[in-house]
């Protein structure tokens, strides 16, 4: 059976209460908060106390540090209830090992920073995680050669923009590779160059994009005109 059609209203203006209007609320307070202090700075005042809204503004990043930590607590708890769910499953698939060996890892450092002398700031627990967690992370950061690849062969070098795009990340790949620098010194400076001048020019323009656009978000945001993920469920 369909709920009465006389109840939705009321359903959806709870849902769009409880999870947009009160917290765009608050966010909207904090933040005004934070604005607030900023522009009643007191040169007079000894530091740390830069304003008289320094106290409220310290209490609010404890609390909000508070809540972070539950909130990275909830998201571990997930994950591995995520991937307990799939060695549950009795086909042995490359997923079901792949969620067996983080469940085993969480569950081995867990117990190291438990017993070894010094917890988790420990010399043998730092020796752990360097040796296991670090190098096998840095095995991971070789990848960042397949990305690129990938979308090079996405974009088939059909443009100029997508040959230029290859040409400068073969060029500073060139200049990570002793060996063609060795051979040829001149792709080092011009690895470098490409680094540090286009590459440095157009993440300047992205960021103020981004900071261009997040300020008219928040403002938005704040004057509550910006419509949420509920207000497009809803529509």
């Amino acid at each position: 059976m369909t709920e009465p059609a006389s109840t939705k209203p009321a359903v959806v203006m709870s849902k769009r209460t409880y999870q947009r209007q009160i917290p765009l609320f608050i966010v909207s307070l904090v933040g005004a908060i934070f604005i607030a202090e900023y522009f009643t700075a007191n040169p007079e005042l000894k530091p740390p106390i830069k304003s008289p809204l320094t106290p409220l503004t310290s209490e609010l990043t404890a609390w909000g540090t508070i809540i972070y930590a539950f909130t990275l607590l909830f998201g571990y708890v997930g994950l591995l209830r995520y991937q307990a769910r799939r060695v549950q499953q009795r086909k042995t698939t490359r997923l079901a090992v792949l969620g067996g060996t983080c469940i085993g890892a969480a569950a081995v450092f867990t117990i190291l920073g438990i017993v070894l002398p010094g917890g988790i700031t420990g010399s043998q627990f730092r020796m752990w995680y360097t040796y296991i967690v670090t190098f096998a992370g840095g095995g991971m950061y070789t990848a960042w050669v397949h990305h690129p690849y990938n979308s090079y062969r996405y974009f088939r070098l059909t443009s100029i923009e997508s040959a230029m795009m290859f040409l400068s990340w073969i060029l500073i790949c060139l200049r990570e590779l002793s060996m063609f620098v060795a051979i040829w010194e001149p792709f080092y400076a011009i690895g470098t160059w490409i680094e540090g001048v286009p590459n440095t020019a157009v993440q300047r323009a992205a960021l103020a994009a981004y900071g261009i656009g997040s300020l008219v978000l928040a403002l938005r945001a704040l004057v509550w005109k910006e419509p949420g993920l509920v207000e497009m469920e809803m529509a």
